[in-house]
């Protein structure tokens, strides 16, 4: 059953989550996925933050135990490809897609509400000029431009999230705590933003 967005009240936007995991993760010398925030590894602390914003379904992009895991279609290829081959293999009865990378461990649910909030009649909306987190409306046209960019990806073009977006019509909104939107790609950020100084 599909979640139903709450942020201090209800709302119809009904919302699915999907964690972006596949990278391989050579600059931080491991698997992301599993480092620990706060007692929980960064995989379980992002589906929570996905709980918290509403989303009750929650998928991984990449193979991972204990989630619904969602095969690249054209693999290696990057994020922007993941974020289309979970486009059409997700058949939620969904209004809203949140996409949010497992490397955003200062993330917090009631932020990343704020974007499914912000939707509106958009096609997607993000913070700023970030691609990412993305929330993006679920629908017939999303799926068959996802197609589309899939195809182009799979016959050579490099793709990029920002490129995906760039060809649907976006919102962008300003982010309130620019510093929990931060990505964790070195072990020097850890020890720069996580760890007690």
């Amino acid at each position: 059953m599909a979640g139903w967005h709450v942020a201090g009240r209800k709302s119809l936007m009904r919302i699915s989550g999907v964690i972006l995991c596949g990278g391989k993760s050579s600059r931080m010398g491991q698997d992301k996925a599993g480092l620990m925030w706060q007692g929980h590894s960064w995989l379980d602390h992002t589906a929570r933050t996905l709980r918290d914003a509403g989303a009750e379904n929650i998928y991984v992009s990449g193979e991972r135990d204990g989630y619904p895991s969602v095969p690249d279609r054209v693999e290696g290829r990057g994020p922007a490809a993941a974020i289309c081959s979970c486009i059409l293999h997700i058949e939620d009865a969904v209004d809203a897609l949140l996409f949010v990378p497992v490397d955003m461990p200062l993330l917090e649910g009631h932020i990343l509400s704020v974007l499914p909030e912000g939707l509106g009649d958009a096609q997607a909306v993000v913070f700023g000029d970030l691609p990412l987190p993305l929330c993006l409306r679920f629908d017939a046209a999303l799926k068959a431009y996802c197609h589309a960019q899939l195809e182009r990806i799979a016959a050579g073009d490099k793709g990029s999230v920002k490129g995906l977006i760039a060809g649907l019509v976006t919102r962008r909104l300003e982010a309130l705590k620019p510093e929990a939107l931060r990505n964790f790609n070195r072990p020097q950020d850890i020890e720069t933003y996580l760890l007690p100084g």
